[in-house]
């Protein structure tokens, strides 16, 4: 369920929330919106890379930290991560949701 597909869903549902938002930083969600389905597994790596593409030490922090508050079982401080969060809740509205549901617990057994 994370794939390219699900990045541009959740993306598509940050520009919905940031018309609200105009003082949120976008590219911190953007980039939080992509990383958001593997920071927990490859965090150094995803810094590593944002640091050889010559992304500031401050903003990495801020790319790092909305990432991992966008999960959907996190608890976001920032702006940029309560909208990267609910964006991630929000991707693929009503229908996905269930179907979402069920594959991902059919997964896990």
């Amino acid at each position: 369920m994370h794939n390219v597909t699900h990045i541009k869903r959740v993306l598509d549902e940050t520009d919905k929330l940031c018309v609200f938002y105009p003082e949120a930083d976008k590219d911190i969600i953007y980039a939080a919106g992509c990383f958001h389905g593997f920071i927990y597994s490859d965090e150094d790596r995803i810094r590593t890379f944002l640091r050889e593409i010559g992304i500031s030490n401050e903003e990495i922090s801020s790319i790092i930290k909305a990432a991992w508050e966008s999960q959907t079982d996190g608890e976001p401080e920032t702006l940029e991560g309560k909208i990267a969060h609910d964006a991630h809740l929000l991707e693929g509205g009503k229908t996905f949701l269930v179907v979402k549901s069920l594959m991902t617990g059919t997964l896990r057994g």
